[in-house]
This record gives structure tokens, sequence and C-alpha cells, in this order.
């Protein structure tokens, strides 16, 4: 793969922003973004911001400004996502952290080949939230000193941005022998149907379907679904849900087949 093939490879991959707080911190990003080929930045509830207040900090990056897009929420900033890696600096009881090594960003750069993918930072306070993880394929945090572990969030995404150019040239390319992978949002409409079948069965008993749901949604992730096999799996679940409407068996109503 040749310099121009590994930047528009680069071009694969969307900086999202969690409900960033400091805008000193986006406009950080910004610069690190322009340094590192990077081009597409997506903010989730920013703090109220001009563009020349970003100018003053990242220099020269009007191609990024002017086309970064602001999102109110995060469902919507990675719905035409086919894969998420959530960044955090701790472990987490309920998603399996990695730490970041040469064999994940390999793996990144593959997937980038078949998609868009996020890379997805929360805010300076509090970091991704779980409900944030929810959508993330992989979760990782970079090996960073123990008794500081903390990075500011400039420094941590131009660090996973370093480690993607850095290793984006020999990375093969298959592109167009794999099928297309599914978007974020194919895989929660995909989630929501089958939510729905497995109450139509009554399968959550204790009446919080929160911690199954978490469970279905890490390992369909792990399974890397294609546009097809995701489709497949909806309609299975859909179709479940208005067979027990059908025998009177479900309070469901039967799911509408058009989205």
């Amino acid at each position: 793969m040749n310099d121009s093939a590994s930047l528009n490879l680069l071009n694969r991959f969307v900086v999202v922003l969690d409900h960033p707080q400091d805008i000193r911190n986006i406009g950080g990003v910004i610069r690190a973004m322009k340094n590192m080929g990077f081009q597409h930045l997506r903010l989730i509830a920013p703090p109220a911001l001009k563009p020349n207040d970003l100018r003053g900090i990242a220099h020269r990056s009007d191609d990024i400004i002017t086309t970064m897009e602001i999102h109110t929420n995060l469902a919507d900033a990675l719905h035409d996502m086919t894969y998420v890696v959530g960044t955090t600096g701790r472990q987490r009881q309920e998603h399996t952290v990695q730490h970041y090594t040469p064999d994940i960003t390999t793996h990144l750069l593959q997937q980038a080949q078949m998609g868009q993918v996020a890379l997805l930072f929360g805010s300076e306070g509090n970091g991704l939230d779980n409900s944030a993880m929810d959508y993330c394929h992989t979760i990782v945090t970079l090996p960073t000193n123990p008794e500081y572990a903390s990075l500011n969030l400039a420094q941590a995404v131009l660090l996973l941005m370093y480690e993607l150019r850095r290793l984006s040239i020999p990375v093969l390319s298959t592109e167009g022998s794999i099928e297309a992978p599914a978007s974020v949002g194919q895989l929660t409409t995909l989630y929501t149907a089958i939510e729905q079948a497995l109450d139509s069965i009554a399968f959550f008993k204790s009446g919080n379907p929160t911690p199954t749901m978490r469970t279905v949604r890490a390992v369909l992730q792990r399974a890397h679904l294609t546009m097809r096999e995701t489709s497949l799996l909806t309609a299975m679940s859909r179709e479940v849900v208005a067979f027990l409407k059908h025998k009177g068996l479900s309070n469901h109503d039967p799911p509408d087949t058009n989205t």
C-alpha cells in the first residue's frame, strides 16, 4: 500500500468526542488530527464554541473545522459507523478492556478497509460511561504509568492516531474480499428486535433487560456481523414477535418491517 492509499485508509476514521468540556481540548484534538492526516470530527453536545476560537488553537485547520459535525446524542453520531473503538483510562467491570498493542492497530486498519471506524473518546472529567461503551466493538486503554494514568484528551487522540498512521502503510488491502459490515444503526435496530423477541417470551425474569442485552450486544459485536447477516437476524427476531402476536401470546405490536 503506497502513501496515497494509506492516506485514503486514514480517511475512513472518524474521531468522535462525547461531551467534550473544554474548547482548548477540542482545538488540541483538531491540531492533532491535522498533524496525523485525519479529516473527520464529530462532537456530541460540546460547549458553545465559535470557529474562530478553534482556529486560534489549531492553525490552518479550516478543512476540519468547517466540516466537523455536532450531534446531540451518541446514537446519531455513530449511526453510519461499521466499527467503534472506545478508549478508557481504567478497567471496567461491565466491559472487557484491552491494552493497546500493534495487533489492535492492524485490526482497526483492516476494519477501515471495509467501512467507517469511529475513534470514540469520553469527556475530560468522566470518560466514557457504560451506555457509551455498549456501542463499542473494542475498548482499549493506552499503557500509561498506572500511578498517573489519566491523559489529556488531545494527547490520547494524538497517540492513537499516531499508531494508526505509523502502521497504515504495511497493512495489506483486503478490500472486496469481505462482505460489507453492518453499521451501528443497523446493529441498534437488531438489538431492539432481539430485546422485543426475548421480552415476548418473558425471558427477562427480573424485569430488567439491560444486563442480558449488554451481553448479547457484546457477543454480536465480537462476531463482526455483515449487513446481510444483520438483516437476517433482525427479520428472524421480528418474525418471532409477529408470530406470537398472531397467536395472542405477545403484548408487542408486530414490528414495522420497513425500518
